[in-house]
């Protein structure tokens, strides 16, 4: 088991940013905000310390900036869901590139995990391993039609032979 690296407080902020993120038409997936949060404290755990500060000073920087940037005057956490959609898409907007790419980080983050979902993976009739298994069937064929070609040919040169000795 690894260490905790997200706050109670950043779980909520990233909980609550979530549902803005993922597709609204999407699969349903149960406790997805709880699994959301568990993926993302593993993943910062896996990262470098320095990115992993950068990534969690971002955090908070996005949820304070919303006192300055969105209406009513208040942290990212305790906005209204109007609110925070409005925000989030003004900071997606932002002509500050490191506030867009680490708001698009997030946003590929959260995507990635929803979509790695075994219950999305279903909704969606998307099979991960069936891209593999096809071109194993596929080698598999053409290596048994190079053989049934082989022995073909192994036969017509025999059939050749047999009538070559058959003419003297």
């Amino acid at each position: 088991m690894h260490r905790k690296i997200l706050s109670t407080l950043q779980e909520k902020l990233l909980a609550q940013l979530a549902p803005h993120i993922i597709p609204a038409n999407g699969p349903a997936v149960p406790h997805f905000h709880a699994k959301i949060v568990q993926r993302l404290d593993r993943f910062l755990f896996e990262l470098p310390s320095l990115l992993r500060s950068l990534f969690l000073w971002g955090l908070r920087m996005f949820d304070f900036a919303a006192v300055f940037f969105a209406q009513p005057r208040r942290r990212f956490s305790r906005l209204p869901d109007k609110s925070r959609f409005d925000y989030i898409q003004r900071m997606s907007r932002s002509w500050f590139h490191p506030v867009r790419d680490w708001l698009f980080t997030c946003r590929g983050l959260i995507l990635l995990f929803y979509y790695s979902q075994p219950e999305v993976m279903a909704a969606l009739h998307y099979d991960p391993q069936a891209w593999a298994r096809e071109r194993v069937q596929a080698r598999r064929q053409e290596l048994h039609l190079t053989e049934t070609i082989d022995e073909l040919k192994i036969l017509s040169e025999a059939t050749q032979d047999d009538q070559d000795d058959s003419e003297y």
